[in-house]
């Protein structure tokens, strides 16, 4: 009984040591084969989109107050961007969306906003040569919330007078030109050809004749010229 005891072990431990065997080859046949990578993508995209998103808040409070300073203030900002590139042979079409934000809130001036910006610009430009663009510019600007300017009574309070919304004021330009690039960093574009557009909306900011428009009327527009320069750079 013990020898076929010890001969049904050994056997075991014989199979076992092949399994293990067996299984070490396995790996190193896996190990040693050459993998055959994908063929690289050649194609080359048109379009190319990209965006940041920044929120930032700061609080303060001061103790023993003393003129010249609030004993709270609470500020918050935020700001969206967003761009979009179009490059294919000689047509290229560039846009870029700016959205900001900001409140504030202190002891002396109470709650207000301090930045509210909506900003497009769209660019479709056709290359003429390696460094000059016949482009169509396209800008957009106005604001998202109401906006009021503060004046300051006898009593030392401050009343809010109504003054902005979205669209009232709103500008719109167009210009038709050439846009110089020499280089990547480097932009100068002139525009003979500009029309402009002031949008006032509300009725009784139009009704008061601001930002330019004839009293009653909810837009005006002009013609004229136009030349902006962009220069950016990295730093690294």
């Amino acid at each position: 009984m013990k020898i076929i005891t010890g001969f049904v072990i050994a056997l075991v431990l014989s199979s076992y040591t092949f399994c293990q065997d067996a299984s070490i080859r396995k790996l190193q046949a896996e190990s040693a084969r050459t993998i055959k990578k994908d063929i690289a993508d050649t194609s080359k995209k048109n379009w190319k989109a990209g965006g940041s998103y920044q929120i930032s808040a700061g609080q303060g409070s001061l103790s023993n107050w003393a003129a010249g300073g609030d004993d709270f203030s609470l500020s918050v900002s935020t700001s969206l961007n967003l761009l979009s590139f179009f490059k294919k042979e000689k047509t290229s079409w560039d846009n870029l969306l700016n959205i900001n934000f900001g409140y504030i809130k202190t002891t002396s001036l109470g709650s207000r906003k301090n930045d509210d910006r909506i900003d497009f610009v769209s660019r479709y430009g056709y290359a003429l040569n390696k460094t000059l663009n016949l482009t169509t510019l396209t800008n957009f600007r106005s604001q998202l919330l109401k906006g009021y300017s503060y004046t300051e009574t006898s009593k030392g309070y401050f009343r809010k007078n109504f003054a902005s919304a979205f669209l009232s004021p709103a500008y719109v330009l167009i210009s038709q030109g050439l846009d110089y690039k020499p280089g990547k960093n480097l932009s100068v574009f002139i525009s003979p050809f500009t029309a402009r557009w002031v949008i006032v909306k509300d009725d009784s900011l139009s009704a008061r004749g601001d930002y330019g428009v004839t009293p009653g009327q909810h837009s005006s527009s002009q013609l004229g010229a136009f030349a902006t320069i962009n220069y950016s750079r990295v730093l690294q």
